[in-house]
């Protein structure tokens, strides 16, 4: 199996998508230790790449429950699930099954739809399986499909995009002909660049470093250069935007500025901040600091 690099525009993490809570309406009794019963919400707060520091877990209290025969009830104690940075393995495996339990109950919610396809992108980002990693996105692309998102809505645009882009990288040349349908959607994104910290700025950015060029594709330095740009001077605080500009300046023959860049991207790489990905990211930077001598 090919291993993914991470270094694609499709490895973009829809890291730290902030404020996605989705309620689960359990019809189901949860085993022993959790107490949970029948209702989770899983507040997909700040990410693995999120603009805001991994803080404690915070507590909700959902107004009622469904138990079976749809009867409302005031929920158990604990009846939250609170994921505020999905920044480990562990953490990133809770997140994925309290996401799945969400849209089961409530297949067309938006919220649902949502933090699963957040979820699904954040495994398929490190999985090493193609097969695996093709099956993650389309669930998560799928997810948002179901809940009949419009043309235009930012937030399903990029959440469908870096699902999408992992897709296409796992895919490779048999599924080229979607690049056309990853850029529109992208395009939709950026209508909220401050998703993630001008993460629709920085996908698009990085898939017009990466891509192809005319008559191929849509692979475009200039326009990659003047996105990626945006990216760093609006949201200077998260690493990857200066990650991806570097890759842009180093095709660019700009070397000097690219070490530049990257000695930023390693410096905002905070465990604290962004789990496990701070380390990858870390080693991304690096490698290609090795490029940029």
């Amino acid at each position: 199996m090919k291993q993914s690099s991470g270094t694609d525009i499709e490895m973009e993490t829809l890291r730290g998508f902030p404020n996605l809570p989705a309620m689960v309406r359990g019809q189901q009794s949860w085993p022993a230790p959790h107490a949970i019963g029948s209702l989770l919400l899983l507040v997909l707060g700040a990410c693995a790449s999120g603009s805001a520091a991994k803080t404690a877990p915070v507590a909700v209290a959902p107004a009622a429950l469904v138990q079976p025969g749809g009867a409302a009830a005031p929920p158990p104690a604990p009846a939250i699930t609170a994921c505020r940075l999905l920044g480990s393995a562990a953490e990133r495996a809770q997140g994925l099954a309290d996401a799945r339990l969400a849209l089961a109950r409530s297949p067309a919610d938006r919220m649902a739809a949502f933090a699963l396809a957040r979820c699904t992108h954040l495994h398929a980002d490190v999985e090493k399986d193609d097969a695996r990693v093709i099956a993650l996105s389309e669930e998560g692309m799928a997810a948002l499909e179901h809940a009949a998102r419009p043309a235009d809505d930012a937030e399903a645009a990029y959440l469908y995009a870096v699902n999408l882009g992992l897709y296409l990288r796992a895919r490779g040349m048999m599924a080229v002909g979607r690049l056309s349908e990853l850029v529109a959607r992208l395009k939709v994104a950026s209508a909220m660049p401050a998703l993630d910290d001008g993460g629709p700025l920085r996908v698009l950015g990085l898939m017009y470093v990466k891509a192809p060029g005319w008559p191929v594709g849509p692979g475009d330095l200039d326009a990659a250069l003047e996105i990626l740009d945006r990216a760093v001077r609006e949201y200077p605080d998260h690493p990857l935007n200066h990650l991806y500009l570097a890759y842009a300046l180093v095709d660019a023959g700009e070397r000097g500025k690219a070490r530049d860049e990257l000695a930023r991207a390693s410096e905002l790489c905070q465990a604290e901040r962004f789990g496990d990905f701070a380390a990858r990211w870390r080693e991304e930077a690096d490698q290609l600091l090795a490029r940029a001598r």
